[in-house]
């Protein structure tokens, strides 16, 4: 690809992530979009048996604590764009280099807690011992703390340690392999050194002007690749991001199901039917699923057992309190009953 060409499509990522960003409204105010909901938790938990009535609410202020973050990111992000297309315009290497550096440090932050909280999610199915609970909890509040509260060495009497750069981009190389040696070049353009003042001089000692470097030349090419995968990843995550918070959500929901105990609360309902899912009277229908999401995953759950490939899903119609979706496989058109969604946030 050329230097024209990249910088035209890093531009037009940013672009399109900023307007994305302002178009929508809902993490802008975030105490705001959740007051509601917090305090009908707090209210229905107080009315949980111990523990349930605190590990509700220490779950719910996860998942909420979690969306603030997504919610944090995402703007960090957008005004990071916004100054890597004016370090563009105005042919300014040295800002794209920091700039662009920071979206990489940023991004590797945001995975290492979205990596966090799906362990969590994943360690607390079947989980029964509220000891083993609390510990799984107290990992995943140390992450959300440590990614917001995090202060570095400076700070040598701080509660809460930053997570240490290479431990974040560690988690970030499970999606991009090669992303330690890409933000070892960042640094590179950013420190006091030789690849930081080729950005601004000739690259020859005592030779030339002072001045930027033109911003098709090479290193700023390979500066405004670095930029363009950051945003091409985060717009694979758009929906992602959220849904790991919602997931969250979900969990909390099974605090307040009829009859719930902290045995139970977390246990793995079983993916069997005793239908073959071949039409709308004969739907899959898993019938110890506590809510809509649960059902669905215990779709996914079904569909992966029996080695089926999921290509779609569509709406197939609601009655009698149940929506049927009808999923397109790798073994034709399967029909999948799901209780209507009745929740805690759901109803708020």
């Amino acid at each position: 690809m050329t230097a024209i060409n990249i910088q035209e499509k890093t531009i037009g990522l940013l672009n399109d992530f900023i307007n994305h960003y302002e178009s929508n409204d809902f993490y802008k105010n975030h105490e705001e979009n959740f007051s509601e909901l917090s305090s009908l938790v707090t209210n229905k938990s107080k009315k949980l048996s111990p523990p349930l009535n605190v590990l509700s609410v220490r779950l719910y202020n996860i998942a909420e604590h979690t969306s603030f973050c997504i919610g944090l990111y995402d703007y960090k992000f957008y005004l990071l764009a916004k100054s890597v297309i004016a370090a563009i315009n105005e042919n300014n290497p040295l800002s794209l280099a920091n700039n662009t550096r920071s979206l990489v440090e940023q991004l590797a932050a945001i995975s290492y807690l979205m990596d966090a909280i799906e362990k969590m999610i994943s360690n607390l199915k079947d989980q029964g011992g509220l000891k083993k609970i609390d510990e799984i909890f107290k990992r995943a509040e140390k992450a959300i703390n440590r990614v917001y509260l995090g202060e570095g060495k400076a700070k040598e009497n701080s509660e809460h340690k930053a997570v240490h750069i290479n431990d974040s981009l560690g988690v970030l190389e499970k999606e991009v392999s090669n992303i330690s040696d890409l933000y070892s070049v960042l640094c590179e353009y950013v420190h006091p050194n030789f690849g930081n003042n080729k950005l601004v001089s000739s690259g020859k000692l005592g030779k030339g002007k002072f001045e930027s470097v033109d911003i098709n030349s090479e290193s700023v090419t390979e500066i405004l690749e670095c930029s363009a995968l950051v945003f091409e990843l985060l717009d694979t995550k758009k929906i992602y991001h959220p849904s790991v918070s919602m997931r969250t959500y979900n969990l909390v929901e099974y605090f307040f199901v009829k009859g719930a105990k902290i045995t139970t609360v977390f246990s793995q309902s079983s993916s069997k039917t005793t239908e073959d899912g071949k039409s709308q009277e004969t739907a899959l229908f898993f019938s110890k699923a506590r809510n809509a999401p649960e059902a669905i995953t215990l779709a996914k759950a079904y569909f992966d057992k029996h080695n089926i490939k999921v290509n779609g899903r569509q709406n197939g119609g609601i009655s009698n309190g149940y929506i049927y979706d009808v999923y397109e496989t790798s073994d034709g058109a399967f029909w999948v009953k799901v209780p209507v969604y009745q929740s805690l946030i759901a109803d708020v």
